[in-house]
């Protein structure tokens, strides 16, 4: 009679081993999720085609870091290209030279690039950062997933060997 409860035991094992799987399966998508988001922003930029072809889970970093990071290393760079501007501008009136229109626009066009790709690369090694984080918890999980799995694999085969001496046991034995 003990082989019913140990059947019972062995189904809910291999009930928990399919959940554990499935989750397990989810968590290495989302870890693949992730990979192509980050190969997606490693030059900095994040245009709407690359973001058309990200992965749903991972849509709302991409969405995030577009308007935060990329909008913010605009600002910053306007910021800092006028500044850096004004700048140039004063140590060439000192020295008397005069500055044509021309000069001054691709001055003006020359700083705010160098600040934007600054401040687009900070963004980006936070952004890094920030999936760097989220890969090792996965990793964790992951880890823990398969912890869990090898250990009721492995009761679901000392259930086995139960069933198995139980009905050894309890067959009648004729002389």
């Amino acid at each position: 009679m003990g082989w019913v409860m140990l059947s019972a035991r062995k189904l809910f094992l291999t009930q928990q081993v399919n959940d554990l799987e499935f989750k397990q399966t989810r968590l290495m998508q989302q870890l693949h999720d992730l990979h192509k988001y980050s190969s997606s922003i490693a030059d900095g930029r994040l245009d709407y085609s690359e973001m058309a072809a990200l992965p749903q889970g991972t849509l709302q970093y991409a969405m995030n870091y577009a308007t935060m990071g990329q909008g913010q290393a605009y600002m910053m760079a306007g910021a800092q290209a006028n500044f850096l501007h004004s700048q140039w501008i004063r140590q060439m009136e000192q020295d008397g030279e005069p500055l044509s229109q021309e000069q001054f626009n691709q001055a003006r066009d020359y700083f705010t690039q160098k600040a934007f790709q600054s401040h687009l690369q900070e963004a980006r090694k936070a952004e890094e950062t920030k999936i760097k984080v989220m890969e090792d918890d996965i990793q964790m999980e992951l880890e823990k997933i398969k912890a869990e799995i090898s250990a009721a694999r492995n009761e679901m085969q000392s259930t086995d060997q139960g069933i198995e001496a139980d009905i050894k046991n309890s067959t009648p034995k004729y002389a």
